[in-house]
């Protein structure tokens, strides 16, 4: 009865998901083997950790075989009914994985170069009319934007349509909603990463936004990676909730 699916959200600091890294199979390592450092690191650490929730129902799964859809999106070759995202951001990974499309971002919150103009880039003209309205300080308008970024990415990672499919999304502010193409109703929850720091060990790790996409018929459990161990279920308070329609 997929009408009550669980997902699940997992987040772990990029250190604690790669020293996993061991436990995969020798193919994981071969295949990054050419990339460089911080790639490498990041390819087998979101592979750890997807592994890592994959053996909550079966100890002793390998992680199957990853190729990518039409649109280039990672899915599991075998197993079409299981559907994952990964992001990594500021020193963190995180990870969807749930049996309906699901989709995660996270991203460092920090001043860019070029900033005035990535804004203008993302946001729709309405979005920073009713932000700039809000007479808010310029660091809770970079919170917001960050905000706004990862809700985005999240849908179009979900939906699998990239950047290009960037203008189609239409957020109302006021309302907490959002309408994006190709993906089904459900609901975005965002959060930044410093208010879950008591249940992570992150020293050093630059705090982050994050948004999720969960669809309708999903229920989600948020669990964190600490000590080699996975912390679950937490009770994820998120700071933003958003409706979703097609």
């Amino acid at each position: 009865d997929q009408k009550g699916a669980m997902m699940l959200v997992c987040l772990a600091s990029m250190n604690e998901a790669y020293a996993l890294s061991g436990q995969l199979d020798h193919y994981w390592h071969s295949a990054a083997a050419s990339y460089g450092e911080l790639r490498r690191k990041s390819f087998l650490a979101g592979r750890a950790l997807l592994q890592l929730l994959l053996r909550l129902d079966d100890p002793f799964c390998s992680l199957p075989f990853i190729s990518s859809d039409i649109h280039g999106k990672p899915v599991f070759k075998d197993f079409p009914n299981l559907h994952f995202n990964i992001s990594h951001s500021g020193g963190l990974i995180a990870i969807s994985l749930g049996s309906f499309e699901n989709g995660i971002d996270i991203e460092r919150l920090r001043v860019r170069l070029h900033m005035d103009a990535l804004i203008q880039r993302v946001l729709s003209q309405e979005e920073r009319n009713y932000l700039l309205a809000q007479n808010i300080s310029n660091e809770e308008f970079i919170q917001k934007f960050y905000m706004l970024w990862t809700l985005r990415e999240c849908l179009l990672k979900t939906s699998g349509r990239g950047l290009g499919g960037l203008d189609d999304i239409k957020i109302n502010l006021e309302q907490a909603c959002v309408n994006c193409p190709g993906v089904s109703r459900g609901q975005t929850w965002s959060i930044r990463t410093n208010k879950l720091s008591n249940l992570l060990v992150l020293p050093d790790i630059n705090n982050c936004y994050m948004s999720i996409y969960i669809p309708e018929k999903e229920n989600v459990n948020f669990c964190v990676l600490n000590k080699s161990a996975l912390i679950k279920p937490i009770e994820l308070e998120p700071e933003f909730v958003f409706s979703v329609h097609a």
